[in-house]
């Protein structure tokens, strides 16, 4: 399954907002976000409901990272 996460979002349109950590920790990407839950033992938690397009790909998303 980890192979198809991607395809669950829009990576070309894909927005997010992080909470939980300093602003120099702030993951960029999708893939920030899976490097730092695997190093640094982050727990992520979905805040809210994410939004999608018309393809059901995520297209805006809110965590909050605790760890």
């Amino acid at each position: 399954q980890e192979r198809l996460f991607y395809f669950h979002f829009d990576k070309d349109k894909v927005k997010f907002d992080c909470e939980g950590l300093e602003e120099w920790e702030l993951p960029k990407t999708l893939g920030a976000i899976l490097s730092g839950r695997a190093a640094g033992g982050w727990t992520i938690t979905v805040v809210g409901t994410p939004k999608y397009d018309k393809y059901n790909r995520i297209t805006y998303f809110k965590i909050n990272v605790t760890y």
